[in-house]
């Protein structure tokens, strides 16, 4: 009797704990669906009459187990009843004929074949997806990325602050720098008194840079992890730069702006499907390979494709797009033009140009 009265207790509270949440679900207009079994004598109980008779809005689907697929374990049909309430209309019309029309012999749900049909069969899932999300599964397929390892062998991880063996050996010494990086005068006075570089590269313990090496000692740009990011004011600033560049773009617009939480319900109460995404930022510093104060802020902002969704909270898909870029034969062309006399070839860059193109759906 203890145990009973203890599971009584349990019951009553997650059932309260279902009627807060399935109120606030309807009142944003989403729908509810409550399963228990038939026989079950929670029906009649007096919480959970008055939460029903309060909402006439709820439906009734009675259907059998295994008219949706409940089996033993050794494979035989379980006719679980089960009930349904649910102010959703495709899921009554998903369960209403699913009846018992088995011929042969039931195995009993009891036992430990009791706390099995507590989990819902592979038919009554898609059933209850199906009538949820009917136009994701009229694709028959979930969107997926396939993902195949490149290798087999163990790959080892990047450290944090990677030694850059291409660094400049000036880096750090910044008098010296402004003398020879930004000077060319001096910079080739002291090339040909010392080989600085080679000194300081011993001295730090570098590798000799007149050594042949694959790498080259330009244009290094280090990415900048969120902590280093919210850490220098210099970021920061670079951020919002970029941020306040393509507002101005008109990339997008802030007098528009509604709660998350109202669009979903509107687009679920309207059937009009909307997609959600993010922006994540970009910070790096350019020219990481010279002195700081050479160095330079960037920011970047972008829109995250790999997380967007539907009111649902399913993926979106996108469609096979893609972009041919300046071949090389067309940049020769350009050069070979230019070249012939009384020609020139010049090269700009267009402000922001990413964002000039319209998008359109």
């Amino acid at each position: 009797m203890k145990r009973l009265a203890l599971q009584l207790r349990e019951s009553k509270r997650l059932f309260k704990s279902f009627t807060k949440r399935a109120e606030l679900v309807l009142k944003l207009g989403g729908t509810v669906s409550f399963e228990w079994p038939r026989p079950s004598t929670g029906w009649k109980r007096p919480d959970v009459v008055a939460f029903f008779n309060s909402h006439p809005e709820f439906m009734e689907v009675d259907f059998d187990g295994c008219a949706v697929g409940l089996k033993s374990k050794k494979g035989v049909p379980i006719k679980k009843p089960w009930r349904v309430r649910t102010t959703s209309q495709r899921i009554v019309d998903s369960f209403k004929d699913k009846k018992c029309s088995c011929k042969q012999p039931h195995e009993k749900c009891e036992g430990s074949e009791t706390a099995r049909s507590a989990m819902y069969p592979p038919e009554m899932t898609f059933l209850i997806t199906q009538a949820l999300y009917p136009a994701k599964c009229s694709q028959q397929h979930a969107p997926a990325m396939p993902c195949t390892p490149l290798s087999t062998e163990p790959q080892e991880h990047r450290e944090v602050e990677q030694h850059l063996k291409h660094v400049s050996p000036l880096a750090g010494f910044e008098d010296l720098a402004v003398a020879i990086e930004t000077d060319p005068t001096v910079n080739c006075l002291v090339s040909e008194l010392l080989d600085h570089e080679r000194l300081l590269s011993q001295a730090f313990g570098h590798e000799d840079s007149n050594e042949p090496s694959q790498e080259v000692q330009a244009m290094v740009t280090k990415l900048l992890s969120r902590a280093e990011m919210l850490s220098n004011p210099q970021a920061l600033d670079a951020v919002k730069a970029e941020a306040d560049g393509l507002i101005k773009a008109g990339t997008w617009s802030l007098d528009s702006v509604r709660e998350k939480e109202d669009v979903r319900a509107e687009a679920k109460r309207t059937g009009v499907s909307v997609h959600f995404g993010q922006l994540m930022t970009i910070p790096s510093s350019k020219f990481y390979e010279l002195a700081q104060h050479l160095q330079k802020m960037k920011g970047r902002i972008v829109y995250r494709g790999d997380c967007a969704k539907d009111e649902h909270g399913a993926a979106a898909v996108y469609q096979e797009l893609g972009a041919n870029p300046t071949s090389v034969q067309g940049l020769n062309a350009c050069l070979a033009y230019g070249s012939l006399p009384g020609n020139s070839s010049s090269a700009a860059d267009a402000v922001k140009a990413y964002v000039q193109a319209l998008l359109s759906s």
